[in-house]
């Protein structure tokens, strides 16, 4: 996770992990994920995880790769689902 906080009016946060490898069971497929704050007010936000025993299709959108402040290459996720 890299953390920049500029002055404190502007907070960029990139996620450099490699948690899995092709199988997101537990992360997310959210590889170099950008989140930015400015004066304390979200403005590229991670989404979550919505609900664990919700709406599937949902909660699969939330688990993509689509859903995250990232690269999407080809239409194709990051990772496969490991699991509900």
């Amino acid at each position: 996770l890299l953390n920049v906080d500029l002055q404190g009016a502007c907070q960029v946060v990139v996620d450099i992990h490699s948690r899995f490898l092709s199988i997101a069971a537990h992360a997310h497929a959210d590889a170099l994920a950008v989140e930015v704050r400015h004066g304390g007010v979200d403005v590229l936000a991670d989404p979550g995880t919505y609900c664990y025993h919700g709406e599937p299709a949902w909660r699969a959108y939330f688990r993509s790769t689509l859903a995250h402040n990232t690269l999407e290459l080809g239409g194709t996720d990051q990772a496969t689902s490991g699991g509900p």
